[in-house]
């Protein structure tokens, strides 16, 4: 039964994201200047949020509670996309800090600390996304609260099983004490140092490689690595997959420029690792679930994006970055690994 609740917890996600998607595509029908900063409200609440509202999921208690509550807000903001397209990414954004820090912790609880448990509940959100942005602008209002109403739904479902998840992943316990209850070690922000560089060549992907028509076969690509990436990380160890999944990405990426059907593959292996990478962040932050999942969906994930903004001007230097992040962070990786006999020691 944990793995139907891994799954629900999953396609909330994909719906939830869906459903950002939509309200952000509908904004340019309704904004006109403000557009720009809508859309930087939203990724501020999205992406930095997640540690915040992590940090106190775990301190108030269940994480799924927080998942739960972040359903009711994704399906809320809907109401409001056309008529207070403010309200509605403030209400989109709260409520992808709340369902991301709250799921990818209940779903690491539920699978019994497993990759698979975090890439089934993160596959469908990247396709959720691509979904929602791209048919977003042309859904009508019944269509919309139909989305609402399947949120609801997922939610309500997840508030059955609830007593179930309670007894399957009770809440950590969170020693005063632990000095790494907050700081997590030196492992852990590698693993968040390498999860920021392979947002950073992901956006590259979206935003200079990637073509806008394939987007969502791209996403659908995306998805299946995760979960597949995630099975053989609770074979194989969750540090040897990640590391693998971004050294195939950068040789794939790097070939898709004469082979634009190696895309495909490519973008797969560069989200592989956010199972495995998921599942190192949470090992390295044990008594933060909620804040480690945060940490790791989305700060880290903001972080890896930004840099962008400040190179446009010179296409060739992204690549550059966008390797030696990579190259850096599989060094440190195995670094620490060597020194520590493995990041599942953690």
């Amino acid at each position: 039964m944990r793995w139907i609740s891994v799954g629900l917890l999953a396609l909330g996600h994909g719906l939830g994201d869906f459903n950002a998607g939509v309200v952000l595509a509908s904004l340019g029908a309704h904004v006109g200047g403000d557009l720009v900063v809508l859309f930087l409200c939203y990724n501020t609440l999205a992406f930095a949020g997640q540690p915040v509202v992590g940090w106190i999921a775990d301190r108030a208690g269940s994480p799924l509670a927080w998942f739960l509550a972040g359903g009711v807000a994704s399906a809320a903001s809907l109401t409001f996309s056309g008529n207070d397209p403010w309200l509605a990414v403030v209400l989109s954004g709260v409520a992808s800090a709340m369902y991301h820090s709250g799921g990818g912790a209940a779903a690491w609880m539920l699978g019994r600390q497993s990759a698979l448990a975090v890439g089934v509940f993160s596959a469908p959100g990247v396709l959720g996304l691509a979904l929602g942005l791209s048919i977003g602008s042309s859904l009508g209002f019944s269509a919309t609260m139909g989305i609402a109403a399947a949120i609801l739904a997922v939610v309500f479902a997840l508030a059955i099983l609830r007593r179930m998840i309670a007894r399957a992943a009770p809440r950590a316990a969170h020693a005063p004490g632990d000095r790494r209850a907050l700081l997590g070690g030196i492992a852990g922000w590698v693993i968040l140092f390498a999860i920021a560089a392979r947002s950073f060549a992901w956006t590259l992907g979206q935003d200079a490689i990637f073509p806008a028509d394939a987007a969502v076969a791209i996403a659908v690509a995306a998805a299946i690595g995760k979960g597949v990436a995630g099975f053989l990380a609770d074979k194989w160890g969750f540090e040897s997959v990640a590391i693998g999944a971004l050294g195939v990405a950068i040789c794939l990426l790097m070939l898709s420029r004469s082979w634009m059907i190696l895309l495909f593959p490519a973008a797969a292996s560069l989200q592989a690792g956010t199972g495995p990478m998921m599942a190192l962040a949470l090992k390295a932050w044990p008594s933060r679930p909620a804040f480690a999942s945060g940490l790791a969906q989305g700060l880290a994930v903001a972080v890896g994006g930004a840099p962008l903004f400040l190179m446009r001007e010179r296409p060739k230097a992204p690549w550059l970055v966008a390797v030696a992040l990579l190259a850096i962070a599989m060094l440190l990786v195995w670094r620490e690994r060597r020194l520590k006999g493995g990041l599942d020691t953690i």
